[in-house]
C-alpha cells in the first residue's frame, strides 16, 4: 500500500541525498556511489510498465543489467537498502525490499553488514510495534493548554505528524480533509495533526490561513525528544493509527491520499 516509498528513495538517492552505512574493510574494489548511481539514472524508466508494477524489483533489475562489478553492485544494493531503514524504520515495506534486495548480492561481508544494520533498527523500533502501549508525548493545543498524546483513549485514532514547512505533508491535507469528512460524526473514530515545527508563530498563523475542522496540535518543547527517540519520527509526513486502549495498531500507517485509505480505517472500527 506504501508502493511507491522504495521508488521515492531511489529519486532522492539519485538527486545526492545520499546515506550509507559501509564500515566494511573492502579495499578491493573503488566504490564511487555517484557514478552508479550516474549509471542507473541513464536507463532509469527505460520500463515504466516494470516500474508502476513491482518499484522494487525494476530498481534491483536495473542494478543487475547495468552494474557489472559484483562487489560495487552488492555495495550499491547495500546502501539503497540501509538509507530505506533510516528513512523508514521497520515497516512490511521496509521488510519486503530488503527481503528482495539480500537475493541479489552475493558479497558474504555485505550480507552480514544489511543483516546486521536490520537488526540494529528493529531493536529500536521494538518500542513501536503493533501492541505496543505507546509512549508519552507532550502536546499543546493552539491556545497553549498542554495535553499527553497517551491520554487520548476511548477511541481509534488517526494521528499525522507534520510541519509547515514539509511540503509533501501540506501536500496530504486536502486528502485528510476528505477521510476527515467521510468519519465526521463518527464517535469511533478521532483524527488529529502533530505539527513539530519549532516556529510556534508560523504554526499558528498557517492554521490562521488554512483552517482545519479537526483537532490541531504541537509537539511541546519537552515532547520533541519523545517523538524523535520514542516515536522514532524520522521523516515526515508520518501517519499513525492507535486504538482505544492506547495501543500501536501502526506507527508508520498509509497516508490519507492513499486511494484505500477509508477501507483501511474502517477495517479497525468493526
Amino acid at each position: 500500500m506504501k508502493k511507491n516509498f522504495i521508488l521515492s528513495a531511489f529519486v532522492a538517492l539519485l538527486a545526492g541525498s545520499f546515506f550509507s552505512c559501509n564500515n566494511d574493510n573492502q579495499k578491493a574494489e573503488p566504490y564511487n556511489p555517484d557514478s552508479l548511481f550516474k549509471i542507473i539514472s541513464d536507463h532509469y524508466l527505460d520500463d515504466t510498465l516494470a516500474m508502476e508494477k513491482d518499484a522494487n524489483a525494476y530498481v534491483l533489475s536495473l542494478m543487475d543489467k547495468y552494474i557489472t562489478n559484483q562487489v560495487s553492485h552488492d555495495r550499491l544494493i547495500a546502501d539503497m537498502v540501509c538509507m530505506n531503514m533510516a528513512m523508514g524504520g521497520i515497516n512490511d515495506e521496509i521488510t519486503k525490499f530488503k527481503d528482495a534486495a539480500v537475493k541479489h548480492i552475493k558479497t558474504d561481508s555485505v550480507l552480514e553488514r544489511i543483516n546486521k544494520e536490520y537488526a540494529e533498527v528493529e531493536k529500536k523500533f521494538e518500542k513501536i510495534k503493533k501492541g505496543n502501549a505507546i509512549p508519552k508525548l507532550s502536546i499543546n493545543t493552539p491556545d497553549g493548554k498542554n495535553l499527553n498524546l497517551a491520554d487520548f483513549k476511548g477511541k481509534l485514532l488517526y494521528v499525522d505528524v507534520w510541519a509547515t514547512w514539509c511540503g509533501p505533508c501540506v501536500g496530504e491535507i486536502p486528502a485528510l480533509e476528505k477521510v476527515y469528512q467521510h468519519f465526521k460524526g463518527n464517535d469511533k473514530i478521532e483524527i488529529i495533526s502533530i505539527s513539530c515545527d519549532q516556529d510556534i508563530e508560523a504554526w499558528k498563523t498557517f492554521l490562521k490561513e488554512n483552517p482545519h475542522a479537526w483537532a490541531q496540535y504541537i509537539v511541546a518543547e519537552d515532547g520533541q525528544d519523545a517523538l524523535n527517540y520514542e516515536y522514532m519520527v524520522v521523516s515526515i509526513p508520518r501517519f499513525m493509527v492507535i486504538d482505544p486502549e492506547g495501543k500501536f495498531i501502526s506507527s508508520d500507517a498509509i497516508r490519507p491520499s492513499d486511494p484505500d485509505i477509508i477501507s483501511y480505517l474502517e477495517g479497525f472500527l468493526k
